[in-house]
């Protein structure tokens, strides 16, 4: 029963819309009458509908007394897919109240099938005044202007003076060939932005073809159409010298894109600018103005939840700023959006972060004591922490230990990958130099510590580690 597709549908209805269902069953013929029953059975358990009592075999007993147990059985099966197929109705007739577009699309068809041709003309004319009045003209505006006016253009009545409508037509369709255009190019800058995090060099399919029409067009290409082309460019090709132009793009015309490409434009773009910042191209400044965006323009809430890594990435960029005070604020602003499960978690983890930045270090430790370690992301940040902790400390007997356990759980965890244990792995191998050169400094040994870590891109917190160096190699 758990997996029944009207229990899932039922779940979702709000009491008033339960309440209008049975209504909605009840102003139909007589032969609803059982799935009346029915529903009136289901509604006792409604929302979660997770007791054990509520089974078939139970709601057959119910509703069919009068028959064996296997006719019982099958009629309550049969009952169920009717009342399901009721249920669609009625929830795409609760959804045409908030789709009037939808109405209008429906009441023309009706015209149109019904040959009320005068009717059908003046609802047409009704419809796009009405629309040519709406401020906001994005795609499914012109697709909905577009259907109006093919459907117009196609009638029988409008045949005698289709010329009219041919000029309009053609605008209609160069705004939908430039909508359209947009979304092939966000399609392709979204693949070739998880190839290049994947490091997959395979090509899906091939786009050379759309590169190059928008490459043609030149000036003449609309500015958001540039702006994904230079970014495209700039991903692929590792440009890390466009930071400044991009920013300034982005930051002034992420507006002009539809809410999907909105959000598929700033992660590549978000993606771009960690990449900047790992290869030294900006600072961390730089890389908190564009988190800070992010927030500003609403894109990090995503179908009402933060992502845990969305979350520990805005503290950790506003830490590397030294932007503490932000960093605090945002954890109390925005943790409503993590999820209940993980929320307790991720803002000790998060607090904890803050704290080690200010050098509060045995503070820190203490919050990451009332961490409960359940996930693998969890494990592995709170680790990385308390390692550094112990560093910073002089706990060196507790550093030992702690690297080596650390070191046998990320071999052992499947959910890292081979480059992933490299790259961790290289990074406790630092902390372990660190100590070393913290107790004999010798010249040559900070020469082979900078030759083997300091230059690397693949290590872990790579800025910590150069900022330990410094110390040493440069009291």
């Amino acid at each position: 029963m758990k997996d029944s597709k009207l229990l899932k549908f039922l779940k979702s209805l709000t009491k008033s819309e339960l309440r209008e269902f049975t209504i909605y069953l009840q102003s139909g013929p007589k032969e609803k009458k059982r799935g009346l029953h029915l529903l009136t059975l289901l509604k006792r358990y409604h929302p979660d509908f997770n007791s054990k009592n509520l089974t078939k075999l139970y709601l057959s007993k119910k509703v069919y007394p009068e028959y064996g147990e296997s006719q019982r059985l099958k009629r309550i099966t049969d009952l169920m897919s009717l009342l399901y197929t009721d249920l669609k109705d009625f929830i795409v007739s609760k959804e045409l109240e908030l789709q009037q577009n939808m109405k209008d699309k429906l009441l023309l068809l009706a015209c149109k099938r019904r040959k009320l041709d005068s009717l059908f003309i003046k609802e047409t004319e009704k419809i796009q005044s009405k629309l040519g009045q709406q401020e906001v003209k994005n795609g499914v505006y012109y697709e909905y202007q577009y259907w109006l006016s093919i459907t117009k253009y196609d009638h029988p009545y409008s045949i005698q003076t289709s010329k009219k409508f041919q000029p309009s037509l053609m605008n209609l369709m160069k705004y939908l060939d430039n909508y359209y255009f947009h979304h092939r190019m966000i399609l392709v800058l979204e693949l070739a932005h998880r190839r290049k995090i994947e490091n997959n060099t395979t090509t899906p399919f091939n786009h050379d073809q759309l590169i190059e029409a928008i490459r043609e067009l030149g000036p003449k290409a609309s500015i958001t159409l540039r702006l994904l082309l230079q970014l495209y460019d700039a991903v692929t090709k590792e440009d890390y010298s466009r930071f400044g132009e991009l920013k300034k793009l982005v930051f002034e015309y992420i507006h002009s894109f539809s809410v999907h490409a909105k959000r598929v434009l700033y992660a590549v773009f978000k993606d771009y600018t960690v990449w900047c910042y790992y290869n030294r191209a900006i600072n961390a400044a730089d890389l908190f103005d564009v988190i800070r965006f992010e927030i500003e323009e609403g894109l990090l809430i995503h179908y009402e939840y933060i992502s845990r890594r969305t979350f520990v990435n805005a503290i950790t960029i506003s830490c590397a700023a030294k932007e503490y005070n932000w960093a605090k604020q945002f954890i109390q602003a925005f943790s409503c959006y993590l999820k209940e499960e993980i929320r307790e978690n991720v803002i000790s983890l998060s607090s904890a972060n803050i704290l080690f930045h200010q050098k509060k270090f045995e503070a820190a430790f203490k919050l990451l004591a009332r961490v409960d370690f359940k996930s693998v992301s969890d494990k592995i940040v709170g680790r990385s922490l308390q390692l550094r902790i112990y560093y910073e400390l002089k706990e060196f007997l507790a550093l030992d230990a702690y690297m080596k356990s650390t070191l046998q759980y990320i071999r052992k965890e499947k959910a890292f990958s081979a480059q992933y244990i490299a790259n961790y792995s290289l990074f406790v191998k630092a902390i372990k130099e660190l100590k070393k050169l913290s107790e004999n400094a010798s010249t040559s040994a900070i020469e082979q510590f900078a030759l083997n870590y300091c230059q690397s891109k693949e290590i872990f917190y790579r800025e910590w580690i150069l900022e330990k160096y410094k110390e040493i190699a440069m009291p």
